[in-house]
């Protein structure tokens, strides 16, 4: 087994030895679309929406576009908009 490396010289993360997954507000605009809403959500709705999904991760189940999906549709209830 080769050697496992954690960190550069200087402690940090790298691309050999971790991975990062981001997510956009495009990607929120997308699945929103999904959903069925019939506006376009502003880039701060976007955010608002991503910030609820890091808050609210269960780590043992990771994250996925169903997330996303989810908290769309529990942002519009939550404000009283309708779903499409």
């Amino acid at each position: 087994m080769g050697e496992v490396i954690t960190y550069d010289e200087h402690g940090n993360y790298t691309s050999k030895n971790s991975i990062a997954l981001i997510w956009c507000i495009e990607d929120v605009k997308t699945a929103s679309k999904f959903v069925g809403l019939e506006r376009t959500l502003t880039d701060d709705e976007c955010m608002e929406v991503l910030i609820h999904c890091r808050e609210n991760l269960d780590w043992g189940h990771g994250f996925g576009w169903d997330n996303l999906h989810w908290t769309i549709q529990e942002f519009y209830q939550n404000k009283g908009e309708e779903n499409g």
